[in-house]
């Protein structure tokens, strides 16, 4: 994607060359060919010659860069962290740092090898380029007008000379072409590449003609669902029913498809079986973009972009509420960080563009995602760990006050700190891409399944 641009931009100028280069060598050939067609002849070997080397080496250059992609990513990841801020404290605080420089090491000497390596046959290309270059004009046509001239005195000394020049105009025009040609190859190639890319199917689209969204929101059906990730099985027959208004916790151990299980819910893949329906209409009707504006999420690795705080909690180009954005810092929890801040909702975040930006701890972070969240005002809020930075009193605060700021709308929490759950109205344990229990919390310690053992363990690590 980086040579995209570089490309097309050389595909012009190469255009505009070839067609200059093309329509001089064309005027000086046809005088040639007025006087002598040994001429041509010879130009059409160096020429001819010259192409097929130029062509040659042109493809061992882009494969050459072909088998050195994967290295040079490896070089260039490990460049990087080696300025990026965050890995600054694991580099000083641990040994990384000398294995990334092995690392970077053994990439730049991978590199090297698949140059010099595929650089032997190149040198005999270049051999080619003198021989195909030099021997046919300065060579056999040379001594072919000299032996005319001096010898058989069938041309003059003059015509020798115009003859000659010519001759070294016309190749040298057509080297340039044979120059030209391969690297408008090799422009293709790369502009192959992108066009194929563009052109990759997308595989989550909207219908052609959608089904209107509910005008009011609904429930959530997952109708018997299956998932896999290329063939391989992750969700086995899901069954369950998402109220309006409803709050249900998705909790299991990792890898159970919690996270998969919400990523279909807002179709950011499809199911490969049974099928998932939001007020008694199967999601694949909807148009794709507004069916997705039903949900807003906050994940575990949500970002906070270089922006002023009210760009990172509003994330629009359209005029903000005020109001609403009060609201939605209120609910989130940031309503405290926001009162330190020097210039408050104007306040830039991170230092990425101004020395003077503000740097949010985990929790600071965490609470404005979900002031963020709020603020879109979505019928269905998805919470993936969205406490994970907090400490317990402070978890349990943030997730009470979603619950009663959310009152209205159906929350859908994914946790590993079962005492977030006691909040929901109901909880469904994952395990295995199979639902093993459901119930509120208050029935399932009463069954004295998984969900009491896993709820049990936890609890028991504040008692000490």
């Amino acid at each position: 994607m980086n040579e995209a641009a570089p490309q097309l931009e050389n595909v012009l100028n190469d255009t505009a060359n070839l067609i200059g280069y093309t329509v001089g060598a064309l005027v000086a050939a046809g005088y040639i060919l007025s006087q002598d067609i040994v001429g041509l002849i010879a130009v059409a070997v160096s020429f001819t010659g010259t192409m097929f080397c130029n062509k040659i080496l042109s493809k061992r250059w882009v494969r050459t860069r072909e088998i050195n992609r994967p290295e040079e990513r490896r070089r260039d990841y490990i460049s990087r962290v080696f300025y990026l801020p965050e890995h600054v404290s694991e580099l000083r605080m641990n040994n990384i740092k000398q294995k990334l420089y092995d690392s970077f090491r053994a990439a730049y000497l991978s590199i090297r090898q698949v140059i010099d390596k595929r650089s032997r046959l190149n040198v005999l290309v270049y051999m080619g380029f003198f021989l195909f270059g030099f021997i046919p004009i300065e060579g056999v046509y040379l001594v072919h007008l000299l032996y005319n001239a001096i010898v058989a005195k069938t041309i003059g000394y003059g015509a020798m000379i115009t003859l000659y020049n010519s001759c070294n105009n016309v190749t040298s025009s057509f080297r340039r072409v044979a120059d030209i040609l391969p690297k408008m190859l090799e422009n293709s190639l790369y502009i192959e590449k992108i066009r194929h890319f563009l052109e990759y199917p997308i595989k989550i689209q909207s219908p052609r003609l959608p089904a209107p969204m509910p005008k009011t929101p609904g429930d959530l059906v997952l109708d018997h669902l299956q998932f896999g990730y290329n063939e391989k099985p992750v969700l086995h027959d899901i069954c369950l029913t998402i109220k309006k208004g409803e709050k249900i916790a998705l909790v299991g151990h990792n890898g159970a498809g919690k996270s998969t299980l919400v990523k279909l819910i807002m179709r950011l893949y499809d199911p490969t079986g049974g099928q998932i329906c939001y007020g008694g209409t199967d999601i694949r009707q909807f148009d794709l973009q507004q069916y997705r504006r039903a949900f807003e999420t906050v994940f575990q690795d949500y970002q906070i972009f270089a922006l002023t705080v009210e760009q990172n909690i509003t994330m629009t180009t359209e005029p903000v509420d005020t109001q609403r954005l009060q609201q939605a810092i209120d609910a989130g929890g940031f309503r405290e960080t926001l009162n330190t801040l020097p210039d408050g909702l104007q306040t830039q975040l991170t230092r990425e563009f101004d020395e003077h930006g503000v740097t949010l701890s985990g929790g600071q972070a965490q609470a404005l995602v979900t002031a963020r969240a709020f603020y879109a005002n979505a019928d269905i809020l998805i919470l993936d760990e969205p406490s994970s930075a907090l400490d317990p009193i402070a978890e349990y605060n943030l997730n009470k006050s979603v619950m009663e700021q959310a009152k209205d709308k159906t929350v859908i929490t994914i946790s590993h700190r079962l005492s977030t759950t006691r909040l929901a109205d109901r909880i469904y344990l994952l395990e295995h891409g199979r639902i093993i229990e459901s119930g509120t919390h208050d029935q399932l310690m009463q069954q004295q399944g998984k969900y009491a053992q896993m709820f049990t363990l936890q609890a028991q690590k504040y008692q000490y």
